[in-house]
């Protein structure tokens, strides 16, 4: 009587075993398959920093009409911890950091 039972479960067991990891996962999904791209971190190798201050500001006199503007220059260190990450040639933006400045004359 068992082996009957057994024999005639066996055939259901195995169809609805087929159905059921297709059932889980959806139908049209590809997991990781589907996240596909390039993925750079670019690094700092040579370059400036330029910054413009207002003067008046940093004095108080920010409310004049008259505005001092002054120029600092810098060069960035060789080989700086500054990232950029850039996804498919796309940028995505700097990732935390820092750049050491050699102050121009």
């Amino acid at each position: 009587m068992l082996k009957i039972l057994l024999l005639a479960l066996l055939p259901i067991l195995v169809l609805f075993g087929i159905g059921l990891n297709s059932s889980i996962t959806g139908p049209g999904q590809k997991g990781q398959e589907g996240n596909s791209g390039t993925l750079e971190k670019m690094i700092v190798t040579d370059g400036g920093v330029t910054i413009d201050l207002n003067l008046g500001r940093l004095t108080g006199a920010g409310r004049s009409k008259v505005s001092r503007t002054s120029e600092l220059r810098f060069d960035v260190e060789r080989d700086s911890f500054f990232t950029v990450v850039v996804f498919n040639d796309e940028l995505r933006g700097p990732q935390p950091g820092s750049m050491r400045l050699i102050p121009q004359a």
